[in-house]
């Protein structure tokens, strides 16, 4: 092997379209428990205190899937970048805007009805914007999954978007330094990151009382860049990891029937908060070794007929659910008052009626929407007209 040969990353070039049903599934359990956490003071006591860290989970399932989709494609330059950005714009870029104007279309209605938006509950948090000028300047930046660095919180609308905006930030990284990334300098570049990761988590100790999500920094605190993309670059670069030595059969042969991965992580996310460096650990163990294994496990993963139902349904309501429950949730609020109904029965209504919509959503907005537009963009384009491999979306 020559010097040239060496230098290039040792990623099999493959154009598989293996669909990864198991990994797909637990996306939209996780979806779900984010929901579930959004709420988790609803009925009096915690819910799904570390649901937060499904975000985690998120970006590593990207890492592999970007890197299994697209890896190949960008390292030999079949692929061109504008192309890779396109993919993922049209991919992600619909459900986005459609989130944005839900939330400020629900504002406004709380403001013609004589509401206070300082008191209304999404957007009473410290930072969001609530004036005329602030929403002017926000929600076109929030159309584009942007944040809005003058203001106090830079993700003030829909705020799920921040994982979108991190995400999307180390696809195009990735799509920049895919040919040089070779198998070595992503070892060195996910060991420095992962140590940092760390160092970031161990410094922010919390106890029982303080709310879980401080541990790795949360979309309102002035720490929220530079954690956001240690969160994301070292999640989202151990999932590319595992997908190259998927793709030359080196990762451990363990297998585990679909039921138990989704338990499993359905417990890490359930967990309550330990406190003091206990909870740090807790996070470390979950981001770093935990999930990992969940991917490891689930990309082997085989199906009985009634989960691949069932992950075959998770899958489709996972995106928009993830991006629309915030807005959903908001509508629920706006339509009950200060008051809302706070018992079990409720939660799990509002649970199965945003699953249903994010479902319809997906079905009957967002894919016509993405079919429309991967036509329109791809006329004069040979590689735009082939099928697209699965996304970290889809």
């Amino acid at each position: 092997m020559n010097v040239r040969e060496s230098a290039q990353p040792v990623t099999p070039h493959l154009h598989s379209k293996e669909h990864f049903l198991a990994l797909d599934g637990m996306r939209g359990i996780a979806a779900c428990v984010v929901l579930i956490y959004h709420r988790r003071g609803y009925l009096g006591h915690g819910l799904a205190e570390h649901g937060y860290l499904a975000v985690d989970f998120f970006f590593i399932l990207s890492g592999f899937v970007i890197s299994h989709a697209y890896g190949g494609r960008l390292t030999d330059s079949s692929m061109s970048f504008w192309q890779f950005f396109r993919a993922r714009a049209i991919r992600l870029g619909p459900l986005v805007m459609l989130g944005a104007l839900m939330v400020a279309f629900v504002e406004l209605m709380v403001v013609v009805n004589g509401g206070d938006l300082d008191t209304f509950s999404w957007v009473r948090r410290q930072g969001n914007p609530t004036t005329l000028s602030s929403y002017l300047i926000t929600l076109p930046l929030a159309m584009l999954a942007l944040p809005n660095p003058w203001l106090g919180n830079p993700f003030g609308i829909n705020e799920p978007r921040w994982s979108l905006f991190f995400e999307m930030v180390a696809n195009l990284a990735f799509a920049l330094v895919a040919p040089w990334l070779t198998n070595r300098r992503l070892a060195w570049v996910l060991s420095l990151l992962t140590i940092g990761l760390s160092v970031a988590v161990l410094a922010n100790p919390v106890s029982q009382a303080t709310h879980a999500g401080v541990v790795l920094g949360e979309t309102g605190l002035r720490n929220v860049y530079l954690t956001g993309l240690l969160r994301v670059t070292a999640s989202f670069l151990a999932g590319v990891a595992l997908q190259r030595l998927w793709a030359v059969q080196r990762l451990p042969k363990i297998r585990a029937p679909f039921w138990l991965l989704a338990t499993i992580l359905v417990a890490i996310l359930f967990a309550p908060v330990f406190g003091d460096n206990t909870e740090a650990a807790y996070v470390l163990i979950s981001c770093v070794i935990a999930f990992p294994i969940i991917i490891i496990i689930g990309c082997q993963c085989s199906l009985s007929p009634i989960f691949k139902w069932i992950a075959t349904w998770s899958a489709a309501l996972s995106f928009p659910l993830y991006i629309l429950h915030l807005p959903m949730l908001e509508c629920f609020d706006f339509l009950h008052g200060k008051d809302p109904a706070r018992t079990h029965v409720w939660l799990l209504t509002e649970l199965a009626v945003c699953c249903a919509l994010a479902l319809a959503i997906g079905r009957y907005f967002d894919r016509p929407i993405r079919s429309w537009l991967s036509s329109r963009w791809s006329g004069s384009d040979a590689e735009a007209r082939q099928p697209a491999p699965p996304a970290a979306g889809d």
